[in-house]
């Protein structure tokens, strides 16, 4: 990465998933890849500490969790994020005023 500037907002965590990933590729953190050539290094990013989460799916409304899995789905995406800004999770975004950040 010498003279290449890191543009993420955390650059990626070397943990195992990254290692085993790279192994199931044919990779190891060793390889250096021919130019132009791009693969994936992780499956799934989540670097977040588990006291920065908060689980609500017992409480969100069905329409939200609907228009997640349409968001996932048009990305055909198996794992999908979504920030979302409301009053009350338990009633429609439209209701509230909510939105969806992302």
């Amino acid at each position: 990465m010498s003279g290449n500037k890191i543009i993420a907002l955390h650059p990626l965590t070397i943990d195992l998933e990254l290692k085993f990933f790279l192994n199931f590729q044919g990779y190891s953190l060793n390889d250096v890849l021919p130019e132009n050539t791009h693969i994936p290094v992780k499956r799934v990013v989540n670097q977040n500490a588990c006291d920065e989460n908060e689980s609500v799916k017992t409480i969100v409304h069905p329409s939200i969790i609907e228009m997640g899995s349409l968001v996932a789905r048009l990305l055909n995406v198996q794992l999908a994020g979504i920030d979302i800004i409301t009053t009350n999770i338990t009633k429609p975004l439209a209701e509230t005023n909510g939105i969806i950040m992302n």
